[in-house]
């Protein structure tokens, strides 16, 4: 094995993660060289300057293990058909149709003119008809 190599190999070797012909090689190759004795070594001295795991209480894993089996067990999906939820859906439409009628019906209503009094249309309706008149009687 090259130097190069090694180092890509270093952290598994120091995990205890290699097979057997390869953390043989590295170990070997660690003992001829140098540098990589001392990377080696750098790496397990920062290693053991980092504080390990803080400690787990008592019975973590128990519900750890049975939250996690909680979980696996299949959930019945969000929109599965269920006749009570199709029943929810049309009241919910329902209501919404009736808010929205409401508030177009409660909207703002035209002026209504007083019965009597002759609404503007019918004004410029008589108008033209004087005005077509006089015309056909020059």
């Amino acid at each position: 094995m090259n130097c190069a190599s090694v180092k890509k190999e270093l952290q598994a070797y120091l995990d205890h993660e290699l097979d057997g012909q390869a953390e043989q090689a590295v170990a070997a190759h660690l003992t001829s060289c140098c540098a990589c004795r001392d990377q080696a070594a750098l790496l397990k001295a920062i290693r053991a300057a980092i504080p390990g795991p803080a400690p787990v209480s008592a019975g973590f894993t128990a519900r750890l293990q049975a939250k996690l089996r909680q979980r696996s067990q299949p959930r019945e999906p969000l929109w599965s058909f269920r006749p009570w939820k199709l029943a929810l859906a049309a009241s919910l439409a329902c209501c919404l149709l009736v808010v929205a009628l409401a508030v177009r019906l409660s909207g703002p209503q035209p002026p209504r003119s007083a019965p009597d009094e002759p609404s503007r249309w019918q004004d410029v309706a008589s108008t033209d008809r004087c005005l077509v008149a006089d015309c056909k009687g020059s």
